[in-house]
């Protein structure tokens, strides 16, 4: 039987007349994902086509859960900035509706109860006083009401008042929690991560140096690009890439220093501005001779011969710009160069399913340049004429936000 086999949630949901008989369901489904250590980061996407409902009915019946108090569910960013799927933690200490809550007892003969609203004292010394109101959250440090921010802030509170070299020891714990949970970020982003074998890719992770897994995370679109650039429809398996450490075969990044580059978002106006620089330097020289499935095609000749080499063409003529294509297909900005800011302002909105966006897709064939490919937002940032043109020519809008682009790239470098 392949896929988790239990599914740990409270019981009282069963007969909690606030829940829905899907909202027990999407719980369910959340206990049956969790990790170790409670969490459970499944998409809202992969959970409705695991139950085979909308997307929207499954978020309606998060939001039920969060209210009623059986879910926990915190927003998560990634390193690179970019918002990924919420977190969620199926609470097991939940608090029941006011009218299951249980009533106090009655003191015992010969003592008084105390006060309203003054709690009562502990009965060891040793031992703190419960909360007076039987409602009242469970207190801060209990774990599962500790978020893991939570948690982490109050261990550097506690490194700082012991000491400076206490605070920066990591206990194997910690470490071993760090790595799972880099871990598992990093092997959905790899594209044959459902049919992997999660226990194996596990195993070689844990097994790679702190160095290594950062060098493997931080290299993988680099890898997946240069794959896809060779022309290979497979990729290989998560653990296959990081026991034979297939980023270390790649070309060495140029080091860019934080003064004279920024981060830019995938199809803005600073990450445009670095591609067209990067189209406008000119193929490289150095190109692969095509072999397997793309000389088969090439060999066949024709027009459909001559689509192929030139989508080869494309391909391995502007390694750097591929690069970005790829990253920017999974959500990834890339670094460019502050020099191309001034450039940036040229840049205006283009909606991805227009005429002008069909004229740029033309212009870039013609030119046998790498086109952005399907999996773009509904508008892209594109370069426009610095003098208005008449309406309804998108080819020539086009042909001159080009020129206009590229005199500026010039003017630019003989001011440098």
């Amino acid at each position: 039987m392949s896929g988790p086999r239990f599914s740990i949630i409270p019981g009282g949901a069963f007969t909690d007349k606030r829940l829905k008989p899907r909202d027990i369901q999407i719980l369910g489904m959340l206990g049956r994902h969790t990790d170790r250590y409670g969490f459970c980061r499944r998409s809202q996407v992969k959970l409705a086509k695991e139950i085979g409902c909308a997307r929207s009915t499954v978020q309606t019946a998060l939001d039920n859960l969060v209210k009623a108090g059986y879910v926990e569910s915190r927003r998560m960013v990634g390193s690179n900035g970019r918002e990924e799927p919420c977190e969620y933690r199926v609470l097991l200490d939940t608090i029941p509706p006011e009218d299951e809550a249980p009533a106090p007892a009655d003191p015992p003969a010969g003592i008084s109860a105390p006060p309203a609203g003054i709690p009562a004292p502990p009965a060891d010394p040793m031992e703190p006083a419960p909360p007076a109101d039987p409602m009242e959250p469970a207190p801060k440090n209990v774990p599962f009401r500790t978020t893991p921010l939570e948690r982490k802030g109050e261990r550097e509170c506690a490194g700082a008042g012991a000491g400076e070299e206490e605070g920066e020891i990591e206990s194997d714990a910690q470490r071993n929690r760090r790595i799972e949970r880099e871990f598992k970020r990093a092997f959905p982003k790899w594209p044959t991560y459902v049919s992997d074998s999660e226990p194996e890719a596990r195993k070689v992770w844990w097994a790679l140096t702190d160095d290594e897994r950062a060098a493997a995370n931080e290299r993988m679109p680099d890898y997946l690009a240069a794959n896809k650039a060779n022309g290979r429809k497979q990729v290989c398996s998560f653990g296959v890439y990081l026991r034979q450490k297939k980023w270390e075969r790649l070309p060495d990044q140029t080091p860019v220093s934080a003064a004279s580059a920024v981060g830019a978002k995938p199809f803005g106006k600073l990450w445009g501005s670095g591609l067209f620089a990067g189209l406008l330097e000119g193929p490289t020289d150095k190109i692969p001779m095509p072999s397997g499935y793309w000389k088969t095609k090439i060999d066949e000749g024709g027009d459909e011969g001559e689509r192929y080499k030139r989508l080869y063409i494309a391909k391995h003529s502007w390694p750097k710009v591929n690069a970005m294509l790829e990253r920017a297909a999974q959500g990834q900005g890339s670094s460019i160069a502050v020099e191309f800011e001034r450039l940036a302002e040229r840049f205006d909105k283009c909606r991805t399913d227009g005429p002008l966006w069909a004229a740029w897709k033309a212009e870039f064939e013609a030119r046998g340049w790498p086109w952005f490919g399907e999996r773009v937002p509904d508008w892209v940032w594109l370069p426009v004429p610095v003098e208005p043109l008449p309406y309804g020519d998108e080819a020539a809008f086009v042909r001159a936000a080009i020129a206009d682009f590229n005199s500026g790239l010039e003017n630019q470098s003989d001011a440098a």
